[in-house]
């Protein structure tokens, strides 16, 4: 055991460096500092000092959002506000919340891995499939924006590896309890992220009835998931309860929003970006080569991670978000992690021996470790370009805040759409009133009042795609602008705005 931990700690080490220098070259860089960052600041800021999970920066704009923002469970604000209290309030110690959770699930991760391998030891083909999913552009954006899903599926996956722990336990004790710890850390998963919780639950369930069939009703481990994901879950539909008509209309508000986005992975498909391209087909080939293989060798070990796979793909394609895609990212590189150390664990000493190549070697081994391969090598070279892109003069946050505060007097109103997001500079000065642009669309005569109230508006063309209303506002009512930012920097512009008794409705 001892020597088990040894080896799995030296397999570890290398993908930390690399993860250590991404977040060194990239931490504030990409993605740049996000709306959605500033809008759950605002709100574990709020929970902090007033003990409301709601924000306040778009007045009451999104009927009942000051005192709860309900399209979000109140878990991932809760994190912040704990990281807030011990780091202070502050775009770093917000992305260190997914920093964290990316340095703890690749341990999670390893240990997935190995699950599929139970009668192998710890291998050092271990740490490329590790290093691969570090390199990732979806994984590695991830890891450094202070949004949910990464936080989401970290505790989602600790859950998923209890239960794949309780269900190969021959001690019924131990695997009851493992049962009701994947319980548990499910339900705060879905009360991190409702789509990301859902994935995590509806994949366990569909394993159960999977593996267990007609005998899930007599099934003591089913009845422990159920009791104890559902604790948690219900403690929380009370609260809510006494607000039950605002928690609707801002979940049907929020959902309607998304369901106007384009679909991503089309997006992927169709992209014009060559990166993205070969990662879309890289990423459908190690799918389906991997539920292929999982029909074919009918393993236990390999049947929870081909549904999960298949849940994960089905949820971000129909939920379209561009972040939300994350989700399936995890699964796809456990199966090409699969393919890769079967192929050289099990086929190669063989295969290199072989003088003629039939149909079968070519569409069953050859083709899947070709495309798992370029898939590693073009997350590499992604990685590469990102780091010189962003060489460490080039695109500071903080000289992008530094002009902002120079520019933006004190004591006045403030409508930010940029990106990067400017809020927490303006935020720690403490003496301007900050509004965002809402993330779903309201009432015209509401958005008007926003603006109408402030005073400066930073856009960097960041709206809705439903509503030209800001930009024609600014056409009308702009006074002065002034562009921040050079070659190489962050850019943007600041629109000091007429009078409010001299201003038009556009």
């Amino acid at each position: 055991m001892t020597k088990f931990f040894e080896k799995s700690l030296i397999i570890l080490i290398l993908p930390l460096i690399v993860l250590a220098v991404e977040t060194f070259t990239l931490f504030l860089k990409n993605p740049p500092v996000w709306p959605d960052e500033a809008i759950y600041a605002n709100i574990a800021s709020n929970w902090l000092t007033e003990k409301r999970l709601g924000p306040d920066i778009w007045l009451d704009a999104y009927p009942g959002a000051t005192d709860h923002f309900y399209s979000y469970p109140p878990l991932f604000f809760l994190i912040i506000g704990a990281y807030f209290k011990l780091f202070g309030a502050s775009i770093e110690s917000q992305r260190l919340i997914s920093q964290t959770a990316a340095i703890v699930f690749l341990i999670v991760f390893f240990f997935l891995v190995k699950s599929i391998f139970p009668n192998k030891k710890v291998h050092v083909l271990f740490i490329l499939p590790l290093i691969a999913l570090i390199l990732d552009p979806f994984f590695s954006r991830a890891s450094r924006i202070a949004r949910p899903e990464m936080t989401v599926t970290l505790i989602g996956s600790l859950g998923f590896l209890a239960f794949i722990k309780s269900r190969n336990s021959h001690n019924p004790a131990i695997s009851h309890l493992l049962t009701i710890i994947c319980g548990i850390l499910t339900s705060f998963a879905l009360l991190t992220h409702f789509l990301g919780g859902m994935i995590f639950t509806i994949s366990i369930l569909l394993n159960f009835l999977f593996q267990d069939k007609f005998r899930l009703i007599k099934s003591k481990n089913f009845y422990l998931f159920i009791l104890s994901f559902l604790t948690a879950p219900f403690l929380y539909f009370l609260s809510i309860l006494p607000n039950w008509t605002i928690f609707q209309y801002q979940l049907l508000t929020y959902s309607k929003a998304v369901s106007e986005y384009s679909y991503f992975v089309l997006s992927l498909i169709y992209s014009t970006n060559t990166v993205h391209q070969i990662l879309i087909i890289t990423y459908i080939a190690a799918t389906v080569s991997f539920i292929i293989k999982t029909a074919i060798n009918k393993s236990q070990e390999l049947i929870p991670f081909a549904i999960i796979l298949c849940v994960s793909w089905i949820a971000v394609v129909y939920y379209k978000e561009v972040w939300y895609f994350f989700y399936v990212i995890p699964w796809i590189y456990l199966s090409a992690s699969f393919i890769f150390i079967e192929f050289f664990t099990k086929y190669f000493k063989n295969f290199i021996k072989l003088q003629k190549r039939n149909f079968f070697h070519l569409v069953a081994i050859e083709a899947p470790i070709i495309l798992t391969s370029l898939m590693f090598m073009v997350g590499l070279f992604y990685t590469l370009k990102l780091i010189y892109t962003y060489l460490p003069n080039k695109y500071s946050y903080h000289l992008f805040e530094k002009r902002i505060l120079d520019v933006i007097p004190q004591n006045k109103t403030v409508f930010l759409s940029s990106i990067p997001d400017p809020y927490f500079a303006l935020k720690l000065r403490g003496t301007n009133t900050l509004y965002e642009f809402p993330v779903v669309t309201i009432e015209k005569e509401k958005f008007l009042e926003l603006l109408d109230n402030s005073d400066y508006i930073i856009f960097t063309n960041v709206y809705s795609k439903t509503s030209s209303l800001l930009p024609a506002y600014i056409s009308k009512n702009a006074q002065k602008t002034i562009t921040i930012g050079s070659k190489d920097q962050y850019q943007t512009h600041v629109f000091e705005l007429k009078p409010k008794d001299q201003r038009q409705k556009p």
